[in-house]
C-alpha cells in the first residue's frame, strides 16, 4: 500500500500539534510498510485547493490518500496509522468537534450510528472509488435552499458512486479551528 498524506491550508500554517505528528505518523507508517508521502498546497479558495490536490494523488502511483485539515491535532499520530493501514473501507474519517467550539460533531450520524457524511478534517478515500467520482468531486453546493461545504457534498458523491457505508476511523483528533495556534 502507499498513501498521500495531503495537507491543504489557505494561509500555509499548520497547527503546531499536526507538525509535530506528522513524522511520528509518517515513521509508523514505514514501520507497517506502507510507503508514504505528504504533499502541501496553499491556496485561499478551499474547493480549488481540494481539488488540485485530488488530480495529484489521482496522477500518483498511491493507492489510498489521508487528507488531514492544517487544524487538525493528532492526538496518536501511530494509532491513526495503524487504523488507516487496517481500514478495508473506500472512504472512512475520524469524529471531531466543529472548530466553533459547540462540541458538536463535524458529520451528520444516522439513528443507527452509520455516518452520512464526516469532516475532511482526517478523511481516508481509496483509489477504487476516487475513479468512480467526478472530476471535481471537491465542491460546494446547494441542495434544497441548504449551503453544504465540500466535505458534505463529497461524501454524497461518494455515496452516489456506490459507497454504502463510511467509516469511522479509532482515533483521538482535536479540531483546534482557524484561531487555536
Amino acid at each position: 500500500m502507499k498513501i498521500m498524506i495531503l495537507l491543504p491550508t489557505h494561509d500555509a500554517r499548520l497547527c503546531v500539534q499536526l507538525a509535530v505528528a506528522l513524522p511520528i505518523l509518517l515513521q509508523r507508517f514505514a514501520e507497517l510498510g506502507t510507503a508514504s508521502c505528504v504533499v502541501h498546497r496553499t491556496s485561499s479558495h478551499v474547493d480549488e485547493n481540494r481539488n488540485a490536490l485530488h488530480r495529484q494523488w489521482l496522477a500518483s502511483d498511491c493507492d489510498a490518500c489521508l487528507w488531514l485539515d492544517s487544524d487538525i491535532e493528532l492526538l496518536d499520530p501511530r494509532r491513526l496509522a495503524d487504523a488507516v493501514v487496517a481500514c478495508p473501507m473506500e472512504l472512512a474519517g475520524g469524529l471531531y468537534c466543529r472548530k466553533d467550539h459547540s462540541n458538536q460533531l463535524a458529520a451528520k450520524i444516522d439513528p443507527v450510528g452509520i455516518p452520512i457524511w464526516l469532516g475532511a478534517g482526517c478523511l481516508l478515500v481509496r483509489r477504487s472509488l476516487a475513479e468512480r467520482l467526478p472530476a471535481q468531486p471537491w465542491s460546494s453546493a446547494m441542495v434544497d435552499g441548504t449551503f453544504h461545504g465540500e466535505d458534505v457534498m463529497f461524501c454524497k458523491r461518494a455515496r452516489d458512486a456506490g459507497v454504502a457505508t463510511i467509516g469511522v476511523l479509532d482515533v483521538q483528533l482535536r479540531h483546534w479551528g482557524l484561531h487555536g495556534y
